[in-house]
């Protein structure tokens, strides 16, 4: 498996594996055809054309084809999570461990003091994952996806 650096090439398969993954994990949670709405304004090309330059979008791939991908920000002391997804054959492997160390590692190198994320609260297996990583709850909110109303938790962890 290779870890790099998100290229404009690759905006198509990111696409796809963000509509594998949130198919997979939110079917149930939020109408198939809201996930497809979602995906679609969150994924515009036009938009990944711009954030496939940000330092922290990393993609893995293996044998070519793009297994998952991490994208974060930072600004001043404030590191934001935006995005870490796999397709679902990919999810229990470490491969999700694997992007989100080469962020943290990256992340650690800036002044960001704290690294903020949302998830959705019936994404358990989010959820899991980002308290394993040593995240912690600060708030719990409503929010409304493409006429959905969901709640989501929003995490935090403190690097310093």
């Amino acid at each position: 498996m290779n870890m790099r650096h998100a290229e404009f090439e690759d905006i198509e398969k990111i696409q796809d594996v963000a509509m594998e993954s949130w198919l997979d994990t939110y079917s149930g949670i939020i109408p198939e055809e809201n996930i497809k709405e979602i995906v679609d304004s969150w994924y515009d090309s036009k938009d990944l054309k711009q954030q496939v330059k940000d330092p922290l979008f990393f993609v893995a791939e293996e044998n070519g084809e793009i297994t998952g991908f991490i994208h974060a920000s930072v600004k001043d002391e404030r590191a934001h999570l935006h995005r870490l997804y796999l397709r679902p054959e990919n999810q229990g492997k470490g491969l999700g461990t694997r992007l989100y160390e080469k962020a943290e590692d990256m992340i650690k190198e800036t002044d960001a003091r704290f690294i903020r994320l949302e998830v959705m609260s019936e994404n358990s297996k989010g959820l899991d994952f980002y308290t394993s990583k040593g995240f912690e709850l600060e708030k719990e909110e409503k929010v409304e996806l493409n006429q959905t109303e969901v709640m989501q938790k929003v995490l935090v962890k403190k690097l310093v």
